[in-house]
């Protein structure tokens, strides 16, 4: 039997890939090893592409996937807007620079700055 990585350390391991990818684009290093950078662009767009492609959403903005907690004394559960489909918009739809601030912002706090 094949044992699958804990949840968290998946999730840790998934952070550090795409902060390497940050760090390539940051410092223009994609330029110098190519191969890596685009492994790892293909890698991110791929999970990008699926999480798109898995939460499909009707006409209010929500899918099956991503919806909020039943309240008890509602006849029927509640679904909010896709939360992938909304972070997904928002970010396309942003000039690079703003992007490359909220990443940044992300990761300077991650390192205690």
């Amino acid at each position: 039997m094949v044992r699958l990585p804990e949840p968290t350390a998946l999730y840790a391991a998934q952070g550090r890939e795409l902060a390497e990818l940050l760090e390539l684009v940051l410092t223009g290093s994609f330029v110098s090893d190519p191969a890596t950078a685009e492994r790892q662009i293909v890698r991110s767009l791929g999970a990008l592409a699926q999480l798109h492609q898995r939460h499909r959403i009707d006409e209010h903005g929500r899918c099956s996937i991503c919806r909020s907690a039943p309240r008890a004394w509602w006849p029927w559960p509640q679904r909010g807007e896709c939360t992938v489909y909304a972070t997904l918009r928002f970010y396309l739809r942003q000039p690079e620079w703003a992007v490359l601030a909220v990443i940044t912002e992300g990761r300077s706090r991650a390192r205690g700055a």
